[in-house]
């Protein structure tokens, strides 16, 4: 009888990827489905005609995998090889690689069901639709370290600008303000989801909030507010008109809305930045003793300025804690926070982060250390 073929759709330049996940299901399929991946130098034999052996492949399988990045969304080879599946009947399952997201999927490929391979937990899709398909009962459960080996080499995709510190961060939250001048006209709504569907990047609402001037919207990892109001009367003149942008925007879909939101200001709010406060975990606490600060700063790049902020690579940043009261006692929140920051996705979080923990100025609290 012969073995079921799952077709393994990909660019180029993710086959180092793709042959790692194929390893990884053929164990765990142990040898019951045919894997097809055209750049592994197995699939197709060396000597092959490439293109032949890609059509025998399509001629047998019943199900296709097509793995997507933003560099191969829109390959037109992509395309091709959905579209020749699709018209034989093959199953085509859209799948984002790290980095790449289903709400920046266009048509006709985004009219497909899929799904984000952004976790291990997203692997056990994998088996459960060869499982349905073919009839067969693989195991769905994967782990973390199953999920790292295939994608090693994609640290910067996994974790985004926040690295291997995405883990340490609660909220960031990012505000700006904007006051009209007198024959100034502005729709920042329109801008942004003019912006929005230039970049094809999904909005899922964007409305006013009853009883106000307001309005709030959404996106995938993302909460935003736009407020509008009156600033103070200057003389005999009418007040004039001030907008204020609150979001709040979670860790790991840092990346992808900093984006955004740096086009919707340069187009709306050109003369205007953004105040970004970064809020860790409740486990982090900053060294607040001046002498212990200054002597950890030692031999860092880090720069403790005049007025008590830091600095790194001329970027500068205030450490802060803040105490609340809560049920089980009072509890400490550091805070990282940046003013006047024209573009979000250009900050070097991950290597500010790394330098302060590095240097113990961020650290886990006393009591956690201790549990």
């Amino acid at each position: 009888m012969e073995k079921p073929i799952v077709f393994l759709s990909h660019s180029s330049k993710d086959k180092g990827d793709l042959a790692r996940l194929k390893e990884l299901l053929n164990k765990r399929s142990a040898g019951s489905i045919d894997f097809f991946l055209s750049s592994d130098g197995q699939s197709i034999r060396l000597g092959t005609n490439w293109v032949v052996g890609i059509s025998d492949a399509l001629d047998r399988a019943k199900l296709m995998f097509l793995f997507l990045t933003t560099d191969s969304a829109n390959s037109k080879w992509i395309h091709f090889e959905a579209g020749h599946a699709n018209a034989k009947n093959i199953q085509v399952i859209p799948i984002c690689l790290p980095g790449m997201d289903l709400v920046r999927m266009t048509p006709p490929l985004s009219l497909l069901q899929g799904f984000n391979l952004h976790s291990y937990q997203a692997l056990s899709n994998l088996a459960r639709i060869c499982n349905e398909v073919f009839g067969l009962e693989l195991e769905e459960k994967f782990t973390e370290a199953d999920f790292r080996t295939v994608f090693a080499e994609r640290e910067k995709e996994m974790h985004g600008s926040l690295g291997e510190f995405v883990e340490t961060v609660q909220r960031i939250s990012v505000t700006l303000k904007k006051t009209l001048g007198e024959r100034e006209t502005l729709d920042p709504a329109s801008v942004l989801s003019g912006v929005a569907a230039e970049r094809k990047f999904g909005i899922r609402y964007l409305r006013s909030l009853p009883g106000s001037e307001s309005q709030g919207f959404e996106t995938i990892g993302c909460t935003g507010r736009i407020n509008k109001g009156q600033g103070p009367r200057r003389g005999e003149l009418v007040s004039p008109i001030v907008y204020e942008v609150a979001c709040e925007i979670s860790p790991r879909a840092f990346d992808i809305n900093a984006k955004l939101l740096d086009e919707w200001r340069s187009f709306a709010f050109p003369d205007c930045c953004w105040e970004v406060t970064i809020q860790f975990v409740d486990s982090i606490v900053c060294e607040r003793r001046r002498a212990h600060l200054t002597g950890k700063l030692l031999g860092t790049p880090l720069d403790l300025k005049p007025d008590g902020n830091l600095s790194f690579k001329e970027i500068a940043f205030a450490l802060k804690e803040y105490h609340f009261s809560r049920p089980h006692g009072d509890q400490a929140v550091a805070t990282i926070e940046l003013a006047s920051v024209s573009s979000l996705s250009e900050i070097p979080l991950a290597e500010i982060f790394a330098e302060i923990f590095e240097a113990n100025i961020l650290m886990l609290s006393h009591e956690d250390l201790i549990g």
